[in-house]
């Protein structure tokens, strides 16, 4: 990442920044100027002397320059910027496209432990089913069974009250 030094940045206000720096800078080409002029008073040189105009050309130049560097560093902190929002917007759309493809595998699980739960469940109840009527069935062996040896009973008690009639009729007779 690139750090700009610029001294009173503002963030918020870039060109406000750019500003008070050539505000600055002109404050200091006043004085050097004056300063100049002072030196050439002092030397008995005229302010129309081509050292002072050229020394002028000079700080103007220089000022025209540090704006220019003061806005590429401006354009190459906004390009920054820019990259690092559409890398952070990338990175959030990715970890989304994570979370929806993990969600949807979730769901899928989810669905199919549903479905082998229920298919689980239908069998034990077809299990369950099948062992009641089982039961049925045996209850009813067991009934008829114990329905057809009472009727056994009835009839051989039926037989044998029948030859004790016979019995007592034959005695009766005799």
């Amino acid at each position: 990442r690139i750090l700009l030094p610029l001294h009173g940045a503002d963030d918020e206000d870039p060109w406000g920044m750019v500003e008070r720096l050539r505000r600055e800078h002109e404050r200091k080409m006043a004085e050097e100027r004056e300063k100049l002029l002072q030196t050439h008073e002092r030397l008995g040189l005229s302010a129309e002397g081509g050292s002072l105009e050229e020394r002028a050309r000079r700080l103007q130049e220089d000022a025209e320059r540090e704006k220019r560097e003061i806005m590429d560093r401006i354009m190459a902190m906004e390009e920054e910027e820019r990259v690092r929002r559409e890398e952070a917007e990338k990175a959030r759309r990715e970890e989304e496209e994570r979370r929806e493809k993990e969600r949807r595998i979730q769901e899928e699980k989810l669905k199919l432990l549903q479905e082998e739960e229920e298919r689980e469940r239908k069998e034990e109840e077809a299990r369950e089913i099948e062992r009641d009527r089982a039961r049925d069935r045996a209850e009813r062996r067991k009934r008829a069974k114990a329905h057809e040896k009472e009727e056994e009973e009835r009839q051989i008690a039926a037989e044998k009250q029948r030859d004790s009639r016979l019995e007592a009729a034959r005695a009766a007779r005799t």
